[in-house]
């Protein structure tokens, strides 16, 4: 079928009309324990990520300082310390 052309009716096709039926509604399941489970999964889940991220920013951030900061005032020779 080409664009900007519509379809034929089905009276001009020698069909007869169809009338629309009205489609059932179904009920509303109620929540299963799976269901809350699964959400109350999600939830943990989301949480420990945000702060698994968040530590790791933190981490980074507390590092970057000792790199900057401490590090230069320490003045640590590890070659005066022996390993057994």
């Amino acid at each position: 079928m080409e664009e900007g052309y519509a379809a034929p009716r089905a009276e001009s096709r020698g069909e007869p009309e169809r009338r629309a039926v009205p489609k059932r509604r179904r009920k509303k399941k109620g929540a299963s324990v799976g269901g809350i489970l699964l959400g109350i999964a999600k939830v943990v889940f989301t949480l420990l990520v945000i702060g698994a991220l968040t530590a790791a920013m933190f981490f980074r951030t507390f590092m970057k300082y000792v790199d900057t900061k401490l590090e230069p005032e320490m003045d640590i020779d590890l070659s005066a310390y022996t390993l057994k």
